[in-house]
């Protein structure tokens, strides 16, 4: 972190990182950097993994989506995306990175008009005030791209 302030100063206040590049020790040291951080949640934080799927299983059984995008095309057909989001674990297990937890919702509609539904969670330590719903959404958008474009 020092090394990316020595190299970039304020040029670089935000970042994302995919779901095996971070640790709990790493994001708390980019929060207390001042860092902004969104990061992909897999199933290697397995205790984590389970707690946010649990807890944004009830939020999407409980309400409507707090963001959809439109219908964009893709090679495959044409994609659309909803998102969840919730406060409730902030704090968890002493993780003051953990302000917002995500669940992105993608459906993808091929030619033929089969669906195919994928869902994805991240963790953020962005409060609901610095990055509403429909921001949250176009971030997940621009990291799914890193993540397609790499492969």
């Amino acid at each position: 972190i020092g090394r990316l302030r020595e190299q970039y100063v304020d040029l670089t206040m935000n970042f994302t990182l995919d779901a095996g590049l971070w640790s709990k020790a790493i994001l708390l040291a980019m929060d207390l950097s001042g860092f902004g951080v969104f990061c992909g949640l897999k199933g290697n934080k397995p205790a984590l993994f389970a707690e946010a799927e649990r807890v944004l299983r009830s939020v999407c059984a409980k309400q409507e989506s707090a963001a959809v995008s439109d219908w964009e095309s893709c090679p495959k057909g044409k994609i659309r995306r909803r998102l969840w989001r919730t406060t409730k674990l902030e704090g968890c297990n002493g993780g003051t990175h953990l302000r917002q937890v995500v669940l992105a919702e993608q459906t993808t509609c091929d030619r033929a008009g089969k669906d195919k539904v994928e869902l994805r969670y991240f963790v953020t330590n962005a409060t609901t005030d610095m990055l509403p719903p429909r921001q949250l959404l176009r971030l997940v958008r621009l990291h799914w791209g890193i993540e397609n474009d790499c492969n």
